[in-house]
């Protein structure tokens, strides 16, 4: 099994972080409005999702829709619970990237469970001992660790993709959340802001460059399951350490990435996530990536991606969100006034 591109290791940061801005907006579970929060989580996910699926469909085969065959397949990607089942054939359907916001999914559901723990860091350790368990039985039980049926179990995306092993990295994000609204450590942290950004950067930078060796080492030992865990998950306690740390906001680094450039770019980012694979699959369908030399392919790259990635937040993303979330509180309040009236 060779190891996956160290870019993967951004998929759990964002977990990560997700967790940890999730637990900053809702501090108080008893007062979060369940219907109101899986709308705006819905509003945030699935109007690129369904735009993405669309594209690939008419783009590749647009009579998947009438094979049943593929039926089963589109419905699990459209209601984003293609990663929850460990076959190919489903996490990595039409938008490869996709699987992730299925584990996101996953992780949603379970954050008011999470918000509302008193004992959040005991539940945050059970779930990763419950995880420890299931990798040691996966390891030890010979189970399929990649098969190249994509409609075969695979154990390696069972504990790198499944939102069931992932969410230990999003709980870890919900803890660190809550421990830095705590303050115990604000007034350390700030007093050397500067010192304690450049180390959590300096950590970070060492753990991607030991953790590839680290997974060599795992897989030497024969220890696959384990291997496939580390390699996409492995970082979790720097990344929670980082995003700790930067949310202090109190030295000159985390300062700079409040610049309204940086903030848009990282507000579009979820466009040009969803969106990179795709043109760069198609072009090389194509054969395009072959016309120009690589320099100039990069550059064209760029320009499409960027572009794309910027007309599908301001023109689709944001609108679609705007239109969900504004339209549920409208129906809210309708459906409210007709209980007052029959009630009356």
């Amino acid at each position: 099994m060779a190891s996956y591109n160290q870019l993967a290791l951004g998929v759990s940061f964002f977990f990560v972080l997700s967790g940890f801005i999730l637990s900053a907006v809702y501090p108080d579970a008893s007062k979060m409005s369940l219907p109101k929060f899986y709308v705006s989580r819905l509003a945030r996910l699935w109007p690129v999702h369904a735009l993405c699926f669309f594209v690939v469909v008419f783009l590749y085969d647009p009579g998947m829709f009438t094979n049943e065959f593929w039926q089963p397949k589109l419905l699990a990607n459209q209601l984003m619970l293609h990663a929850w089942i460990p076959q190919a054939g489903y996490v990595f359907s039409l938008n490869s990237v996709s699987w992730s916001i299925s584990a996101e999914l996953g992780f949603y559901l379970i954050f008011p469970v999470l918000a509302s723990s008193r004992q959040l860091g005991k539940v945050v350790i059970l779930i990763g001992i419950l995880l420890a368990i299931a990798i040691f039985l996966l390891e030890f039980n010979d189970a399929t660790v990649w098969s190249d049926d994509p409609w075969k179990f695979s154990a390696v995306l069972l504990v790198a993709q499944s939102p069931f092993a992932r969410v230990f990295e999003f709980a870890v994000g919900v803890w660190a959340a809550r421990i830095y609204r705590k303050n115990r450590f604000s007034r350390i942290i700030s007093a050397n802001a500067n010192t304690w950004e450049i180390s959590a950067i300096l950590l970070l930078i060492g753990f991607a460059v030991s953790s590839r060796h680290i997974v060599a080492w795992i897989l030497a030992n024969g220890f696959d399951i384990v291997a496939s865990w580390f390699d996409v998950s492995g970082g979790v306690f720097v990344f929670a350490f980082l995003i700790f740390v930067f949310a202090h906001s109190a030295g000159y680094l985390s300062r700079l990435l409040s610049n309204r450039i940086l903030v848009f770019l990282g507000e579009a980012s979820f466009a040009l996530y969803m969106v990179h694979q795709i043109i760069i699959k198609y072009a090389q369908s194509k054969g395009w990536t072959t016309l120009l030399p690589w320099p100039q392919t990069l550059l064209v790259f760029c320009v499409v991606i960027g572009a794309a990635t910027v007309a599908i937040y301001v023109l689709w993303e944001r609108p679609m969100r705007w239109l969900i979330v504004n339209g549920y509180s409208a129906l809210a309040k309708r459906m409210s006034m007709i209980k007052r009236q029959f009630a009356s």
